[in-house]
C-alpha cells in the first residue's frame, strides 16, 4: 500500500474489506464481557484473490497508476464472536469506544500521487473520506454545507508539515455514551452507569490506567468540548433531503 493512516472515529465506509489484523483489546469494556465459545469459527482473512482480480482488470486497462484505492474496516473486532484478546493489545471491540472498538486499518494507494511507504501517524476518520475523494476527483463539497471531515491528501501528499494533526479533536457519540480525543487526550463519558474514562493515549495507548480521578481539569475541559459538540450538533444531511450535487 502506498500510504497508511491510522483511523479513528469511524463513521461512514467507502471500501470495507475484511481483515484478520491485531488492531483491538485486553480488557473488558464496561458491562460487556467475551463469552468462550469453542465453537466459534475462525475470523476469515482478507480474500486476496478477489482483490488481486479486481488490480489485474486496472492494470490491463492502464488505471493503476491513476486509480484511488481504499482498503478499511468500520471498527474493530466484535467481542460476541467469543474470540479471547480479539483486538489485542488494545482494549474493547465493536460497539465500544475504547481503542479496540475503533482503531481499524486504513489503506490507501494512489501511485500517480502518493509515494510508496508514506505513513501519517495523526488520527483521522472515516468522515475525511468523502472531502478526501471529492478532492482527488477535482471537486469538492459544497460550500453552503458544512462537512465535518478534511481532504487527506495534503498529508498523502507530503504538502503538510510533518507533525500537523488534520482534527484538533474527534468525537463520537452513541445516546448515552460519549467520546473525546483532544491531542493524546481521550475521555470517554458514560451516563448509564455513571461513569468517566480518562487516558493519555501517549503513555498509555492501551488505555490501562484512567486517570479521571487524578486530572479533574483535564476532565472538566475536555467534558467542556464534548458539551460544545453537543450544542452544535446538527441534523445528517439525509434527513434534510437535499438535493445539491457537487460542482
Amino acid at each position: 500500500m502506498r500510504a497508511i493512516f491510522p483511523a479513528l472515529g469511524l463513521v461512514a465506509t467507502l471500501t470495507t474489506v475484511s481483515l484478520l489484523t491485531p488492531f483491538g483489546a485486553s480488557a473488558a469494556a464496561p458491562q460487556m464481557q467475551p463469552v468462550d465459545r469453542p465453537q466459534a469459527k475462525p475470523v476469515k482473512p482478507i480474500e486476496i484473490k478477489k482483490v488481486a482480480k479486481k488490480d489485474a482488470a486496472l492494470d490491463a486497462e492502464g488505471l493503476t497508476e491513476n486509480t484511488l484505492l481504499v482498503f478499511t474496516s468500520d471498527n474493530g473486532g466484535a467481542g460476541y464472536i467469543g474470540i479471547p484478546r480479539l483486538n489485542a493489545p488494545y482494549r474493547g471491540w465493536k460497539a465500544t469506544f475504547f481503542e479496540g472498538g475503533i482503531r481499524a486499518p486504513l489503506f490507501v494507494t494512489w501511485p500517480a500521487r502518493i509515494a510508496p511507504g508514506t505513513r501519517i501517524d495523526a488520527p483521522v476518520a472515516h468522515i475525511d473520506l468523502m472531502p478526501t475523494l471529492a478532492a482527488a476527483g477535482g471537486t469538492h463539497p459544497p460550500d453552503d454545507v458544512i462537512i465535518d471531515g478534511v481532504n487527506l491528501l495534503p498529508w498523502a501528499t507530503g504538502e503538510v508539515a510533518a507533525g500537523a494533526r488534520p482534527h484538533a479533536a474527534l468525537f463520537w457519540q452513541s445516546g448515552h455514551y460519549r467520546v473525546v480525543r483532544h491531542g493524546d487526550w481521550k475521555l470517554q463519558v458514560s451516563e448509564r452507569p455513571a461513569k468517566q474514562w480518562l487516558f493519555d493515549l501517549a503513555a498509555d495507548p492501551t488505555e490501562q490506567h484512567n486517570l479521571a480521578g487524578e486530572r479533574p481539569q483535564v476532565v472538566a475541559e475536555l467534558a467542556a468540548l464534548l458539551d460544545a459538540h453537543r450544542r452544535g450538533g446538527r441534523a445528517p444531511l439525509s434527513r434534510r433531503r437535499s438535493r445539491r450535487r457537487f460542482p
